[in-house]
């Protein structure tokens, strides 16, 4: 019975260290995975880095803290994430990954542009939660600009080739400076966003419970406060694809239209000012088709 026991024992400690070092050596591989990623990055010219890279081979989940980027193209779109946790991480296939949630924590995006001269956008996220996501293995190749319009064209574009069941954001603090062409600045909040059935480009839903922003304006050398509140705005079926395409400078020529998204609604929606603006909207509703040249024009 002793030997019996002995033997059970010693098979127990050559389990667990053979668990552990295989624990170690995904978790040395899972780092290296993750620095070629940010490496890509790097040889853009850009700036990449990260913290801790820690892997749980029970819950099969990766964390990467302490996350920073920053664009070669001047002016810089600057990024930072405390940190990003996917849980019931797989590899159906060499070319996608997938989790059944990822979790980034305390995002700040920043960007600006080369004109009008000073301007400066910048994002506060506390927390980003996407649940039964798929995507592509490895880092999409970064625009060589650095331009809002350019950088919000790309971002749309990624989504044609990610899937997940849900995106929430509980909020979003926004800041805006106009820059040195028209003095002032704003900040924008919204509450509740979510968004339903990311699939081939598109979202079957987007729901946003509140949206209040403030501004100051300069008018005739005088700064006038500017305040707007709007709620429950729903959109479905929205066409990122096509607002992707409308950003597109090699498609200016292009004269068919786009459905942008099927619907939309909100309300009520009201601005007021220092100088007695009252305007109060209780319903928006909309249907939207554009046409490709009108929306180029209107982009700029």
């Amino acid at each position: 019975m002793a030997k019996i026991l002995i033997g059970v024992v010693a098979a127990l400690v050559i389990a667990a260290g053979g668990f552990f070092g295989f624990e170690f050596y995904i978790q040395h591989r899972v780092a290296g995975e993750v620095e070629a990623a940010f490496e890509q990055i790097r040889a853009t010219g850009a700036k990449a880095s990260h913290g801790k890279v820690s892997f749980d081979l029970w819950k099969r989940t990766v964390t990467v803290a302490d996350i920073e980027s920053e664009s070669a193209a001047q002016p810089p779109v600057s990024a930072r994430i405390a940190s990003v946790t996917a849980s019931g991480v797989s590899q159906p296939d060499a070319a996608r990954f997938s989790a059944d949630s990822i979790e980034a924590t305390d995002v700040e995006i920043g960007a600006a542009m080369a004109a009008p001269a000073g301007f400066k956008l910048t994002y506060k996220i506390p927390r980003i939660t996407m649940k039964d996501y798929s995507g592509p293995v490895g880092m999409p190749r970064r625009p060589a600009s650095s331009s809002l319009i350019v950088i919000y064209r790309f971002g749309l574009e990624q989504f044609a080739d990610v899937t997940a069941s849900s995106v929430t954001v509980p909020s979003i603090a926004a800041t805006i400076n106009f820059g040195a062409v028209t003095p002032g600045g704003g900040d924008v909040a919204y509450s509740g966003l979510a968004m339903q059935g990311i699939k081939d480009g598109k979202i079957a839903s987007m729901k946003i419970d509140g949206f209040v922003f403030t501004a100051n304006m300069q008018q005739a050398g005088k700064v006038e406060k500017i305040t707007g509140n709007l709620v429950n705005l729903a959109s479905y079926d929205l066409d990122l694809s096509a607002l992707a395409a409308i950003l597109d400078p090699q498609k200016a020529n292009d004269d068919q239209y786009y459905r942008t998204y099927r619907q939309i609604s909100a309300g009520p929606y009201i601005i007021t000012s220092a100088q007695g603006l009252n305007v109060r909207i209780d319903n928006l509703h909309g249907y939207v088709l554009v046409p490709l040249k009108l929306a180029k024009s209107a982009s700029g």
